[in-house]
């Protein structure tokens, strides 16, 4: 095998290292479920809004 060779399959790992993890978590990432309707988020801002602001104390 010549210094060619060499240089040429330690390009093809890299980029087969680089691509081919992207491509996989794209292939088998799960499709992402529809948006709530935006009513929904209304409500969850309203009661988040209206929920007691007391601090929580950590003991050291």
């Amino acid at each position: 095998m010549t210094l060619l060779d060499g240089l040429f399959l330690t390009a093809v790992n890299a980029i087969a290292c680089i691509v081919l993890p992207k491509f996989l978590s794209m292939i088998l990432t799960p499709k992402h479920k529809q948006a709530k309707p935006p009513s929904e988020n209304i409500e969850f801002n309203q009661t988040s809004a209206t929920a007691s602001t007391e601090v929580p104390s950590f003991l050291y």
